[in-house]
């Protein structure tokens, strides 16, 4: 069943929202170790990483043109962490 997050956005961002999706419980895990752990391991590279890459390439662009452009981005990026 899709999320409200997934009918809301999917539309516009389906690639991100398919990423997200299949990420999302490897992104959650934190939760199942202790409370009092959840500060240090849910800022882990492998998140900050993924953001940093997309902070790189979308830097040096001015603006998106549209959000089909926005999307290949990110499905640019994603294809790439897959390989």
């Amino acid at each position: 069943m899709p999320s409200a997050f997934s009918q809301r956005t999917g539309p516009d961002y389906p690639a991100m929202v398919r990423q997200l999706e299949r990420d999302l419980p490897e992104l959650l895990a934190f939760y199942r170790f202790p409370r009092s752990l959840w500060t240090k391991l849910r800022t882990t590279n492998l998140i900050e990483g993924a953001f940093l890459k997309v902070r790189r390439r979308t830097r040096p662009m001015v603006c998106f043109v549209n959000v089909a452009s926005v999307d290949r981005v990110s499905s640019t990026l994603s294809f790439n962490d897959s390989t």
